[in-house]
């Protein structure tokens, strides 16, 4: 179930919707024993872990934001006669109809095009679009963990080794929303080409970025479309250890 859910763009950004759906489309053979339905859950639960970083990390600096952003965070907020109050993200919910759906999530599972050896990247994203594609091909585990460390971080890698889709998810939304790369060498970003262990989580400047970019005349791509005005594709932490790519 979702709550407050409707494809309604609250901005002038039309890719921010009330509701966002999304299917899967894989490129290349699917392993056997590849769990296409449970996988699905994960790309699930990181997509909504994703919207939920970048909307409350707008919330957290409400004030300074513009009258139409407050006003959309506010509608978003379920308030009780005592006192409490519960910012509500806009959910999200996988389809089977790819006619229906808002985003397109595809599998690399062998698309040299887009996931070439190297450079080794985990993702792309379509910039101000709707479609966002996995490096199946390179990394074979990827699993969604919204939780944090003793010092308020996300984990990149795992317990159980897989690499935590949740962070993905939200640089990816950042480049659909309109976000490019930042790279400044003075200070680490989610936006960032490279990921950093300290900033898996979008940080004050990525925040007033997507808001700048929240305001923008942004109607984007229609859902499947990735090719030519695509990111770059965003790479692992520096010091990862991981496996190499297949």
């Amino acid at each position: 179930m979702a709550v407050a859910f409707d494809y309604k763009a609250p901005l002038s950004n039309k890719i921010l919707t009330n509701g966002f759906s999304f299917v899967l489309r894989t490129v290349g053979p699917v392993p056997a024993a590849f769990d296409i339905d449970a996988f699905g859950a994960e790309v699930r639960s990181a997509f909504q872990s994703g919207i939920s970083l970048w909307t409350s990390s707008m919330k957290d600096i409400e004030a300074r934001l513009s009258p139409d952003l407050r006003k959309f965070l506010d509608g978003r907020t379920s308030r009780s006669s005592n006192g409490y109050s519960l910012f509500i993200p806009p959910q999200v919910i996988r389809l089977a109809c790819p006619q229906s759906a808002t985003f397109v999530v595809e599998l690399g599972f062998d698309d040299e095009e887009l996931f070439p050896k190297f450079p080794l990247v985990l993702a792309r994203a379509k910039i101000e679009g709707r479609t966002i594609a996995l490096n199946m091909r390179a990394f074979q585990c990827f699993r969604s963990e919204f939780k944090f460390d003793a010092n308020k971080r996300l984990s990149f890698q795992l317990d159980d080794g897989c690499i935590n889709l949740v962070p993905i998810m939200a640089h990816e939304l950042g480049h659909a929303f309109g976000l490019n790369h930042f790279d400044d060498a003075a200070t680490h970003a989610l936006m960032d080409s490279q990921f950093s262990r300290d900033a898996l989580a979008p940080t004050e400047r990525d925040t007033l970025a997507l808001a700048a970019v929240l305001e923008q005349s942004i109607v984007g791509a229609t859902p499947g479309v990735l090719r030519f005005v695509s990111s770059s594709g965003v790479r692992p932490p520096a010091d990862w250890a991981g496996f190499p790519p297949n």
